[in-house]
C-alpha cells in the first residue's frame, strides 16, 4: 500500500509540477516586447573650489530627472544624477565641459510594473564663470533613451 502511495504522489506532483511549467510557458507566449523611447529634461549643477593657478579642476554635478514616453504608457521614476566633470581653467574665464550621467533607469507600465531598463549616457554641457577660487557650473537639456520593454 505505501509503494501504491508513494507512486500516485510522485505522479501528482509530476503532473503538477508540468502545470505550473505550461503556464509559465503560456504566460511567456503571451507577453510581446516593443520599443519605446523615454524622454525628460535634466537639469545639472555643481561647485568647484579652484585653488590658485589651477589649469583643471573635477567636481561633481547633480540633478533629477524623470523620463516618459509620448503615449503616457511608460515612465521611470525620478531619478538622482551625480556624475564628475573636468574642466580646463584658462584665467578668469567661462569654462565649459560635457557631463555624461551614467546611470541606469527602470522602466513602469502605466500601472507601475516593471517593464524594463535602459541606460543614460546621453551627455549634458555645463558650464559657468570662474569667480575667483570657485566655479559654479550648470547645464540643462533633453535626455532621450530607448528601451525594449515587455508586455
Amino acid at each position: 500500500m505505501k509503494k501504491k502511495t508513494i507512486v500516485y504522489l510522485s505522479i501528482l506532483s509530476m503532473l503538477f509540477v508540468g502545470s505550473i511549467a505550461d503556464s509559465l510557458y503560456a504566460s511567456e507566449l503571451n507577453t510581446t516586447k516593443k520599443t519605446v523611447t523615454l524622454s525628460g529634461y535634466l537639469n545639472l549643477s555643481g561647485t568647484a573650489h579652484v585653488p590658485p593657478n589651477s589649469i583643471n579642476v573635477t567636481t561633481y554635478v547633480t540633478g533629477w530627472v524623470s523620463l516618459r514616453d509620448s503615449s503616457g504608457n511608460y515612465h521611470t521614476n525620478n531619478t538622482y544624477i551625480n556624475t564628475n566633470v573636468s574642466f580646463w581653467i584658462n584665467g578668469n574665464s567661462y569654462v565649459s565641459s560635457i557631463a555624461y550621467p551614467n546611470v541606469y533607469v527602470t522602466v513602469y507600465d502605466k500601472n507601475g510594473k516593471s517593464v524594463g531598463s535602459g541606460y543614460i549616457n546621453q551627455g549634458i554641457t555645463v558650464g559657468g564663470w570662474l569667480n575667483g577660487t570657485y566655479l559654479n557650473v550648470s547645464g540643462s537639456g533633453n535626455i532621450s533613451v530607448t528601451v525594449n520593454v515587455t508586455e
